[in-house]
Order: structure tokens, then sequence, then C-alpha cells
């Protein structure tokens, strides 16, 4: 069925049963899904796709059997472990507009990222390290090369999720446990026929694609799976876990933060030799030893969107507990705005000196993403991370955790109430950050690149 079947044959669970709601979370999640459903009919109004309407119909049908936002259903598929693989499609070729040209003649490397910060900010580190190695090679933004449907409807899913305070991975976990995965397989089989001339003619002209996201990397797979797309495919895994519901199956290098995700993928059956703990790249200011100017000083990381922690609160508990002696710095994220400051507070807006900010801080206030805290440990900042959304972000802080390097606040007032406690305390400030410039990869990105390099 377009493509896909389960790895083994297994009996679904019974249909979890419904947690403790409240009537606004009910509301919430109905108003979500109706909205949802809205939009898919205004699309399929607008664009005539007889697999659109397989796409969509599969999403309608899967929302309609969701009474309840099954919250944390996406730990159940993770415990299950990925068990979708694609079936190849003999006649079914991705075939560019126009003859490819020779070898050599255009860059044989492609980097596929998404439209997430995290997913671009890796790539823009690797890019950093291929231009000094001189290797040639493509960046290519996902989503822009795919149809109405991926850019007007599913690119933003999971935004539009957090706003109505729920997680979209949960509907995949659904998908994926009681569907046999139906929904992403027809979801591929669109993408797949919706990709722009260019991308299939990068794509067929590609040696080696190198993906920073998860839904890129599974559709990279299923490229290579279903269409015989003949290209090498290495997976650059941004956190502490693997996702099972975005599985990059069949990768021929996988990248990943730590000895332990690696033990965990061959586990899974990856070979050995595929697999490798360089760390998560960073940007190359991050390399070298960090300076840290005032000993005392502390970063708050913005943040924007949908559903997210609200750093700037962090600001208006300084407002009322007043500042202490230490240097205070906020970095807005982009597109940021944040009242006047308390006084002893400085405020910069968004800029590309993060990875510089960092190397000067002490502590760092900053959201549980792998990015941030692979930053945060290459520099040497004691992290304290703000309430995770997902299974990647708390994986990413149970490893904090137990590495002994990283705290994490509920509340702004218990972020706050962390700052205070390590300013008093400067001999566990140091040897947290003795853990964390340990536990760091700075030259990730070099050494991933190398790798690449070689193919």
């Amino acid at each position: 069925m377009l493509g896909s079947s389960p790895w083994t044959q297994w009996t679904p669970f019974p249909p979890a049963s419904t947690p403790t709601e409240t009537p606004d979370s009910f509301g919430r999640w109905t108003e979500w899904k109706e909205h949802a459903k809205a939009d898919l009919e205004a699309l399929r109004a607008r664009v005539t796709d007889s697999v659109l309407d397989v796409a969509a119909c599969e999403l309608e049908d899967l929302l309609d059997r969701m009474d309840h936002p099954h919250r944390g259903l996406e730990a159940e598929a993770q415990r299950l472990g990925p068990r979708i693989r694609w079936r190849p499609d003999y006649s079914a070729r991705l075939s560019p507009p126009t003859p490819v040209p020779a070898p050599g003649k255009t860059p044989r490397l492609m980097l596929m990222y998404s439209d997430d910060h995290r997913s671009s900010q890796v790539a823009r580190a690797l890019e950093q390290a291929l231009h000094a190695r001189g290797v040639e090679h493509r960046a290519r933004e996902l989503y822009p090369e795919l149809g109405v449907f991926f850019q007007g409807f599913w690119r933003g899913l999971w935004a539009r999720a957090a706003a109505s305070n729920f997680d979209f991975n949960d509907v995949l976990a659904y998908d994926r446990i009681y569907n046999e995965g139906r929904l992403l397989g027809v979801v591929n089989r669109l993408g797949a026929r919706s990709l722009s001339p260019r991308m299939r003619q990068q794509l067929m002209e590609s040696a080696t694609v190198v993906t920073t996201d998860p839904f890129a990397g599974q559709f990279v797979s299923y490229l290579r799976r279903v269409y015989s797309v003949p290209v090498m495919h290495h997976a650059v895994e941004l956190n502490r876990t693997v996702s099972a519901l975005l599985y990059p199956a069949g990768c021929d290098a996988w990248y990943v933060p730590d000895a332990a995700v690696r033990a965990n993928l061959v586990a899974l059956g990856e070979p050995e030799e595929v697999v490798h703990d360089l760390g998560v790249p960073v940007a190359r200011e991050l390399e070298g030893l960090p300076s840290k100017a005032v000993p005392r000083e502390v970063l708050i990381c913005g943040r924007l969107g949908p559903g997210v922690f609200p750093m700037s609160r962090v600001l208006d508990v300084l407002r009322h507990r007043g500042v202490p002696d230490c240097k205070v710095v906020y970095a807005c994220a982009k597109g940021e705005d944040v009242e006047v400051p308390a006084p002893g507070v400085q405020v910069i807006w968004f800029s590309d000196q993060l990875p510089l900010l960092l190397k000067r801080a002490s502590i760092a206030i900053i959201p549980p993403d792998g990015v941030s805290l692979a930053e945060a440990l290459a520099a040497g900042a004691c992290p304290i991370l703000t309430p995770p959304r997902g299974e990647a972000e708390r994986a990413n802080v149970r490893f904090a955790e137990s590495a002994g390097v990283g705290l994490t606040a509920r509340t702004p007032e218990e972020a706050w109430e962390h700052v205070e406690w390590l300013l008093r305390e400067p001999e566990e400030m140091g040897v947290r950050a003795s853990r964390c410039l340990r536990c760091g990869a700075p030259d990730a990105a070099r050494a991933i690149a190398a790798r690449v390099a070689k193919g």
C-alpha cells in the first residue's frame, strides 16, 4: 500500500484509555481538529491531485478516530522502536526534467535541511566545515521544493498543534501504532510526486545527500528505497535519541551525539561500521577554549513560537527579585521583542553572535533541544534547561541530568533559583563547567565533514 509495510507482523495495542483532560484542553483539541480538516478541504478544492486526496482522507480518518489527544503516545512508539520499511516500486522512477550531466560538472554533495531553526543551524555549521576543506556542495531547504500540501499545510502542523497545547508527534505515533504508518507512507508518496524540477535534477546529479532533519532523513530513505534514487545517504542526528516515527532506515552513515545513542542504533540492527558518535555539529566560533571574560555572566537565550517556554518571563522575575551580583544578557530569538528590561540586564537583538555570547557565559538558560545543549557544552556554560516538549527533548534532559551538567526548571522562578544557587556555589559551577567541556564536541562539524568528503 503506497510503498509502506511493517518490519514484522504484530498485533496493534488496544486504544489507550482516555486520560484526565480538562474541558478546555478537550475543546482546544476538537477546535484544532476541525481547523485542520477545514484547511485540508480548502486545499483539495484548490488542487486536483489523487494522491493529495488520499493523504487528506487518511489524515481526516485518523483525526476522527482520535477522540482525545493521546498525550504521551510518542513515548510508546519510541519504546516499540521503528517498524516501517518502504517496499520498492520498480515502476516508479524520479526522472529529472533534463538529462543528468556527466560526473564532475556539478557539486556531487547535497546538504538537505528543514525550516526548523536548529536543522538550518547544523547545516550552516557543516557548510563552514566543508568550505574550509574546499569541498563543493549544495545546501537546500526541503519544504520550498515540495508542493502546496507541504508548504501550506504539513510544515506548520507541529507549530499549530503546539499552539493548541499538544504534540503532533502523538498523531504520528497513533498512525504508527494503530494505522500501520499509512499516513506517513502516503505523505511521502505525495512528496515524491510534488518535488520541484530543480530538486529532481539536483538529486539525480548528487552522489551523497546529508540530512539534518528527521523528516528530510526519512524522506530521502523513502526515495532511495521506493524510487531507486541512486544516492548515498548520511543522516545527522541532533538529539540524544533517534525518532522511531521518522526513522531514516538504511543509511550509509549515521552521525550521532554520543556513544549511548550509537549503542541504541546498533541494538536496533544498524551495522556498527556506519554509526559514528562524533557529536552535534556546532558553529566553528565555538571551537577552542572558551574565554570567560566575566566569571559571573548569565545568558538567557530567547525563544519565540507557539507553545514554547516564555523565556522573557525570566526577565519579569528579575524585576521583582532584583538582579544579583552578576552580568545578565538576554539574547532575543529572531523576530522576538521584549519589554524594557530590568536595570542591569543587557538585551541583544537577534544576531549570529550567540556562539560568542555562550563562550563568555558561565550559566545559560536554554531550551532543551539537541543543538542548544551541544552549544552550551562546547562553550562550557552550565545549562539550565526549560521544560521539554516531545521525546527527543526529554532524552536531552535525561542526558544532561545524568551527566551532571544541567538543571531543569519547570517555571521562570525555578530557573532563576537555579542561577542563584550556582552563583552561591562557585565550586559546584566550576565542576559542572568542566563536565560540560568534557562532554562537548566543538569540532564535530569538522569531523563529520572529513568523513563526508571521503564518501
